[in-house]
């Protein structure tokens, strides 16, 4: 499969009075046409200064060190911004997190809605309103028309989400990078959405960035999944491959999740959910060695060195537990096997 994205050891820092401050290191992703790839992570991980870096949208104090962002066969991180502008919004997509804050007040959501449709010369005015009340309706909007013709206080934090999905599709892009999409959406309403992204996949080959923190919400749908922590991948695995993860940080964020058939089964499960103590560290003051050593429960002297990403078969993992497990494992298939008498 081809890379339609490809980022090779992506670094951004910010600049501070102390000096520079590493916030994403050496991240490196591939995402082929028509593939759907998530990035899962709490809060503080680093995933909001990626989708930034990838879409050249970094915010002022912030500024890519190394690495490079290829797309389409393009190195987006030497194009000028009237270049960006024109694959931004067409061949490009976004839906932010923040669907209250991602809205023009002044404007309705119809004109923006299909805004990018006439910024880039995909149709004319009438055929752009029909694309936008079209798109509106498959996202699950009730009365296309009516929400086409509000403003954005004058309907719901769920309804902005969708019409942002809805902005986000109209132009037919070839990438569409989605910052928690459903997270403020009830779970038919999530199904729904989740099943338009797939059916836009089989239909026309879109391809999917999904960004997190909830890696069960996502897992399901993404052919892999890239874990962040402390800006840096720790693991990355197949959607098979999760079910076998091999960081600790992983397999935490997988059993701090309910499963909702199980609550529903035993109401007193919620009480025993596996909890990860602790946070992600601050950028300023980043543990030597593995960073999610302080958390982890299966931390030893070898932790106090700081892990490789260390690539195979099975996706790649940063983390000298499961590095020494795939040792002894090779080793061990290695060894000559007796004779059966």
């Amino acid at each position: 499969m081809s890379a339609l994205l490809s980022v090779t050891g992506l670094s951004v820092s910010a600049q501070t009075p102390a000096g520079s401050m590493p916030i994403v290191q050496a991240v490196s992703l591939a995402i082929g046409r028509g593939e759907a790839v998530a990035i899962v992570g709490e809060s503080g991980s680093g995933k909001s200064v990626l989708m930034s870096a990838l879409l050249q949208l970094l915010p002022a104090g912030l500024s890519q060190d190394a690495g490079s962002i290829d797309f389409r066969g393009q190195r987006l991180d030497q194009l000028r911004e009237s270049e960006l502008c024109k694959l931004r919004g067409r061949h490009l997509a976004l839906v932010p997190q923040e669907p209250k804050s991602a809205w023009n007040p002044v404007l309705t959501l119809g004109a923006q809605v299909q805004e990018s449709l006439l910024l880039h010369k995909l149709c004319d005015r009438r055929e752009a309103k029909e694309r936008a009340l079209s798109w509106l309706e498959k996202v699950g909007l009730p009365q296309p028309s009516r929400i086409f013709a509000a403003y954005p206080h004058e309907v719901s934090g769920g309804m902005l989400q969708r019409a942002l999905l809805a902005a986000a599709l109209a132009t037919e892009p070839d990438l569409l990078i989605a910052d928690e999409p459903t997270a403020a959406m009830d779970r038919s309403t999530e199904h729904a959405l989740l099943s338009l992204l797939a059916a836009e996949q089989q239909r026309r080959g879109l391809s999917l960035l999904l960004v997190s923190h909830d890696l069960v919400r996502v897992a399901s749908m993404a052919d892999r999944t890239y874990v962040l922590y402390a800006g840096e991948v720790v693991e990355e695995a197949s959607r098979e491959g999760l079910r076998n993860a091999r960081h600790p940080y992983t397999r935490a964020l997988l059993a701090s999740r309910p499963d909702p058939a199980r609550l529903r089964g035993d109401p007193t499960l919620s009480r025993r959910l596996a909890v990860l103590p602790g946070s992600p560290p601050r950028f300023e003051r980043l543990p030597g060695g593995c960073r999610f050593a302080p958390r982890c429960g299966e931390r030893f002297e070898r932790c106090l060195d700081h892990p490789p990403l260390a690539s195979d078969t099975a996706g790649a993992v940063r983390c000298h537990a499961a590095s020494a497990l795939n040792q002894e494992a090779d080793a061990d298939e290695a060894q000559p096997k007796e004779a059966s008498a």
